[in-house]
């Protein structure tokens, strides 16, 4: 048996580590094989995060670990954005459930995200060292549940709880979708989706900040080429294409990027069409939905966003990933208001 330690830990989270009796300590992606999740890889290669601790219980299919976050690329005093929290929450909880579940099936099946919800329950700027619990809830034939909780290490304040849906299909199939989205990469846009001449664009400031994905990377990862807004109609429309290390698994881009690039579009959409800016708004819940894997190589990918619902208390916006006529990703993020500056 092993124990998490770490000098930093708080002793509410001491407390909780201690109550998993039986940890084996695993090593990051260990389970993948050929497989590459060059996203997360990258965020140790480049000096972001240290190399993550994991422990297994297999008693209680949970796995526990640590984030420590070095610092490097952020600027002094910038806290770990939510989106980079819930980006290592998929990937933990993705490969917790193909441990778990791929232990009992005949054969070997592929894991995929299909839901991902994120409450927020706190927050902790200045937060580097991260301690998580995630476990399986529930297994019924090819759809698991899991439950991830993230805590501030040292101090002990709990930021979220992520609860996500996995769907498992057979390494078989798994290879022919993978042929089969290739093939059609390059989908043209459908004509509802390109008309746009009568929109406003949106400057090149806007669409420069989008590609800082997160705020410890360079640009690069993802590049937005155009812009356009339809203030009346609260919505706007962004096409885009990804760059490199953005893969998770192989030849899909990360889940967590891809709602990582929902949230910086939902987040802009509600600057351009309210006037409510990020210190104004706290994105409170986010319900993430993939419908089907987007390949890293795609071409014509878009993203349009709109604000569903607002009142004095919430907004409610509505992002999606498009590529041709197929939805892949989206976005329902509810925004609570800290203060009302204009008339929704």
């Amino acid at each position: 048996m092993d124990t998490v330690v770490h000098k930093g830990l708080h002793r509410s989270i001491q407390k909780r580590a201690s109550l998993f009796s039986d940890l084996e300590p695993i090593t990051l992606h260990e389970l993948w094989g050929l497989s590459e999740v060059q996203f997360v890889d990258s965020m140790v290669d480049d000096g972001v995060l240290d190399p993550p601790q994991y422990w297994s219980s297999p008693r209680s299919q949970a796995t526990v670990g640590l984030w420590q976050f070095s610092g490097k690329g952020l600027a002094p005093g910038a806290a770990i954005q939510e989106t980079t929290l819930f980006t290592l929450v998929d990937d933990v909880v993705g490969e917790l459930v193909f441990r778990v579940y791929n232990k009992a099936a005949p054969e070997m099946h592929m894991a995929f995200t299909v839901n991902l919800n994120v409450t927020r329950t706190g927050a902790s700027p200045s937060a580097r060292l991260f301690y998580f619990e995630a476990a399986v809830t529930s297994i019924a034939e090819r759809k698991v549940l899991a439950e991830c909780r993230l805590w501030d290490a040292e101090t002990g304040t709990q930021l979220l709880v992520a609860r996500g849906t996995f769907a498992f299909i057979p390494l078989a199939k798994h290879l022919a979708m993978t042929k089969s989205h290739a093939a059609s990469a390059a989908a043209p846009l459908p004509p509802q989706h390109v008309s746009i001449s009568t929109l406003a664009s949106l400057p090149a400031a806007d669409l420069s900040a989008l590609d800082q994905l997160m705020n410890f990377l360079p640009p690069g990862r993802v590049t937005h080429t155009a812009g356009h807004m339809d203030a009346s109609a609260r919505r706007i429309i962004l096409r885009m294409r990804f760059g490199e290390r953005v893969v998770g698994p192989p030849t899909y881009v990360h889940g967590g990027v891809l709602g990582t690039v929902l949230a910086n579009a939902s987040q802009l959409l509600i600057a351009k069409t309210t006037g409510l800016g990020a210190d104004l708004v706290d994105a409170s819940v986010r319900d993430i939905n993939y419908h089907r894997g987007l390949p890293a190589d795609s071409t014509d990918t878009f993203i349009e966003a709109h604000v569903e619902t607002a009142n004095e208390d919430q907004i409610v916006a509505l992002a999606k990933i498009m590529r041709g006529a197929h939805l892949h990703t989206s976005l329902r993020t509810t925004f609570a208001l800290r203060q009302m500056p204009v008339k929704l």
